[in-house]
């Protein structure tokens, strides 16, 4: 009972700075006066601490995300209130954070702008096309949405008056032009014994590396359309992979598994650097980081802690997380997935492995249903299968590419173990893609179906665990 009230503190806490973030966005137009709610929390910790009041540490999570809510939505507003004021083109130093295309006319890049996420869009001319880790300071133009609108917007250079220079070099000496070296390195050996133009080959190299914008257009309409498209963004699986691989290499040299976080952590966050540090990827690396350390400070490792921490300290450096749809799908399937293993601790792995499928597949539907105005039932059962290859295929493509730089006939073949995992997964996806009812089109979900649907996930997680609970108690 103890331990389930630990993690019950370590939820409610998540939920509590949610529920004060997703408040102080709601009130975007009271925004300004964000610091009256840290005024309300210092009252709150003063007098709450004070009087020994019960559940005043709740309260103050959320006045917390309250107050974060409101300056980002305040600094928000005042850079798209200046851009609109502006009488000539808007001047901002904006870092090149990835996404870099190279195009016939223009070259084009991801970044932010105090908040706002912004793709700076520069015509194609003599200088250099931008680098990740550069700077360049521009002066252009805003693309006007509605102010309630968290997509993201394009900042172009062009027209009168407009300009950019790359103020930051990237260093290619340094962390980031090293790893990008390496990168290169292992995605040629991820080719070795494969035809160049082999699909397979473009796919193994995303699910590894980050590559993606290698993989040929039709293949990522196929994957999309079968709800399996996930496998290419560098995630949990990705990471837990190569961790599980550094684990194996680790026992076999007889190093102690407590001091394993020593090498674990580095080598993970070296890795997710070099695939291009995407927000999945970061998210999947602090959680393994904190699972990993755990037993750094003599504890022992839970999921579930790391999974709040995780959320926790993500949420309060940039609290518009909680309005992309790329992170709330990363942590309710992550949620989701944890909570299954749980309440389903004594289950056979054979009902398991479509359980998480399930667990996955629900907690996002949610968040795809009220955003994309779809659903896709297909996913459901094919991803039971697509995991597990994607699984292999990154494994057998980790250690051909790995293997390839000291023997080219041992990548090869592993490589080609690799493609033969990828092949089944297209075919599968293929299969469910063209399968009827796969993806079905429906009316956006409203937070009333929103809530009944997470309460029935609630009740069937409740009925999991009542029955793997009998089942133990038979045993």
């Amino acid at each position: 009972m103890q331990r389930t009230e630990f993690h019950f503190g370590y939820l409610a806490a998540c939920a509590a700075l949610a529920a004060g973030e997703a408040m102080g966005f709601a009130l975007g137009a009271l925004a300004p006066l964000w610091p009256l709610a840290l005024v309300a929390l210092l009252l709150v910790a003063l007098f709450g601490y004070g009087g020994n009041v019960r559940r005043w540490p709740w309260v103050a999570v959320f006045l917390v995300g309250l107050t974060l809510a409101g300056e980002s939505e305040s600094a928000r507003r005042d850079v798209l209130r200046r851009a609109e004021l502006c009488a000539g083109p808007l001047t901002a130093a904006l870092r090149v954070e990835g996404g870099v295309r190279e195009g016939d006319a223009w070259n084009s890049f991801d970044s932010s702008l105090d908040g706002v996420a912004v793709r700076v869009w520069l015509p194609r001319g003599e200088t250099a096309p931008p680098r990740v880790g550069d700077v360049w300071t521009c002066a252009g133009w805003l693309k006007r949405v509605p102010p309630d609108s968290r997509r993201r917007r394009d900042f172009w250079v062009c027209g009168k008056g407009t300009w950019a220079r790359r103020t930051v070099a990237a260093d290619d000496n340094g962390l980031a032009g090293r790893l990008a070296r390496v990168r290169a390195r292992l995605a040629a050996a991820a080719g070795a014994g494969l035809a160049a133009d082999d699909t397979a080959v473009a796919l193994n190299r995303a699910m590894l590396l980050g590559a993606r914008a290698g993989i040929p257009k039709d293949a990522k309409a196929l994957f999309t359309e079968a709800g399996t498209n996930h496998v290419f963004a560098i995630s949990g699986l990705h990471v837990m992979v190569v961790a599980r691989l550094l684990l194996t290499a680790l026992t076999l040299a007889f190093f102690p598994v407590r001091w394993a976080g020593l090498v674990l952590l580095p080598v993970l966050w070296l890795y997710t650097l070099m695939v291009g540090a995407s927000p999945s990827a970061v998210r999947a690396a602090a959680m393994a980081s904190v699972y990993f350390a755990a037993p750094l400070a003599g504890r022992r490792p839970d999921a579930l802690v790391a999974w709040a921490l995780a959320f926790a300290a993500f949420h309060v450096v940039d609290p518009s997380l909680l309005l992309e749809v790329g992170s709330q799908l990363s942590f309710a399937v992550m949620l989701g997935i944890l909570l299954f293993l749980r309440a389903a601790a004594a289950a056979s792995r054979r009902w398991t492995a479509f359980g998480v499928s399930a667990a996955a597949w629900a907690a996002g539907v949610p968040i795809v249903a009220g955003t994309f105005a779809a659903v896709s039932p297909g996913a459901l059962a094919v991803n039971v299968a697509v995991v597990p290859l994607a699984m292999l295929a990154v494994t057998c493509a980790a250690l051909g590419a790995v293997g390839g730089c000291a023997a080219t006939w041992l990548a090869a073949h592993l490589n080609n173990l690799a493609a033969l995992f990828t092949r089944a997964m297209v075919a599968l996806s293929w299969a469910t893609a063209r399968a009827p009812l796969a993806r079905c089109e429906v009316a956006r979900w409203t937070m009333f179906e929103t809530c009944a649907w997470y309460l029935a996930c609630v009740l069937a997680l409740w009925l999991v665990r009542s029955v793997t609970r009998r089942r133990r108690l038979q045993l």
